[in-house]
């Protein structure tokens, strides 16, 4: 799935997840900056952060997320 990041960012990235367990790859659309997460099923935090963080250095705030962010988490 596309998405531009707060910072103007732009990525793809692919969720999935098994019973415990769930994962987040995501790289930029040239493929120099990638990053993959595998958080345990416990975790209740926020993935659309992780790429904020990631690729933007930033804790995004809720209102900069964007769309593709908000399906992504609604996903999980």
């Amino acid at each position: 799935m596309p998405a531009t990041l707060s910072c103007g960012v732009d990525s793809w990235f692919h969720t999935g997840g098994t019973h415990g367990s769930g994962s987040l790859a995501a790289a930029t659309p040239d493929g120099r900056h990638t990053a993959a997460f595998n958080p345990n099923g416990d975790w209740a935090g926020d993935l659309g952060g992780l790429l904020e963080a990631e690729f933007c250095g930033t804790r995004a705030h809720t209102a900069a997320k964007s769309r593709a962010l908000a399906a992504m988490t609604a996903l999980r």
